[in-house]
C-alpha cells in the first residue's frame, strides 16, 4: 500500500533484473570460467572438455530508514492526512535513495570508462557513445544491451538531432536482431557525469529487495505523548556481469 502511493518514478531498477531479499547478505556461487562444447569427431574420439571453474559470492544489503517523532494531536484529532502525506515522502525518498544506490554500485562496478575516441565526420558524438557502449556490450558479454543511463547533456543532443536518418541509424545499430528499438531504453540521469553514457543489458544487474520495503512502522511514546513514526527499506546490487555493462565518458 506505501508503495503504490509513491510519487517518485525509479529509473534505474526497473531497467535491471530483480530478486527477493530474504537475508541480510545475498550469498551464492558463479563460474568464472564456464562449461563449454566444442566441435567433436564422433565414434570413439575423445569428447572435448574444458576445465570450469566456480568460486562462491557475498553481496552486502544496503539499509535505508527514517524516523520523525510526532506530536500526538495530529492522531487525536483525526488529522491523519498529515501523517499519510509525510509517510508519502518518506516513500519516495527511499525509492530515490535505493535507485541512487543501485546505479552507484554498477558505476563502481563498471570502472571510470572509456573514452569515446575518434568522432566520425557528421555523426553526434552522443550517438557514438550509445552505439560504441552497445558493441562493447555484445562483444564482451555476448548479450544485446537493453538501456541506456545518460548524463542530461548526452539525453538533450540526442533529442535534438536533426540528422533525418539517426534513428534508423541508431536502431539497426543497438538492435541486432530485430530493427527495432522498442526493448531498449534511454534513460536520463542527474546523477550521471556530463558526457557519460552507461550501456548495460538487463540480466548483468540483479537488484534485491526485501518485500514491502518501504516497511512502515509507529509506536506511542506515551510518556512525552507522542506518535513515532518510521519506514525501513532493504535492498542489494547484485553485478552478475561487468562485460554486460559499458561506460564510454568523453575524451581527456
Amino acid at each position: 500500500e506505501l508503495w503504490n502511493g509513491r510519487r517518485f518514478t525509479r529509473k534505474v531498477i526497473p531497467n535491471l533484473a530483480s530478486a527477493a531479499l530474504t537475508s541480510t547478505s545475498v550469498t551464492g556461487w558463479r563460474f568464472t570460467t564456464k562449461p563449454e562444447v566444442a566441435e567433436w569427431a564422433g565414434n570413439k574420439a575423445d569428447v572435448p572438455s574444458n576445465a570450469p571453474v566456480a568460486e562462491s559470492y557475498s553481496v552486502a544489503v544496503q539499509r535505508f530508514a527514517g524516523a520523525w517523532d510526532i506530536a500526538r494531536e495530529f492522531v487525536d484529532f483525526g488529522q491523519t492526512d498529515v501523517l499519510n502525506a509525510m509517510i508519502g515522502y518518506a516513500v519516495d525518498s527511499y525509492a530515490k535513495q535505493s535507485d541512487n544506490y543501485v546505479l552507484d554500485e554498477m558505476l563502481t562496478g563498471v570502472g571510470a570508462g572509456t573514452e569515446v575516441g575518434t568522432i566520425p565526420s557528421g555523426i553526434d558524438e552522443s550517438l557514438v557513445k550509445l552505439v560504441r557502449g552497445a558493441l562493447n556490450v555484445i562483444s564482451n558479454a555476448d548479450a544485446l544491451p537493453t538501456f541506456a543511463i545518460v548524463a542530461p547533456d548526452v539525453f538533450e543532443d540526442l533529442a535534438l538531432i536533426q540528422t533525418n536518418n539517426a534513428l534508423e541509424f541508431l536502431s539497426m545499430s543497438l538492435n541486432l536482431e530485430g530493427g527495432q528499438m522498442e526493448n531498449f531504453r534511454i534513460v536520463p540521469h542527474a546523477s550521471m557525469t556530463a558526457g557519460d553514457v552507461l550501456v548495460g543489458a538487463r540480466e548483468a544487474v540483479t537488484v534485491h529487495e526485501l518485500a514491502g520495503s518501504p516497511i512502515r512502522v509507529n509506536a506511542l511514546d506515551i510518556a512525552k505523548g507522542g506518535v513515532d513514526e518510521a519506514v525501513f527499506g532493504y535492498c542489494a546490487a547484485r553485478i552478475d556481469s561487468t562485460e554486460g555493462l559499458s561506460r564510454i565518458i568523453n575524451n581527456a
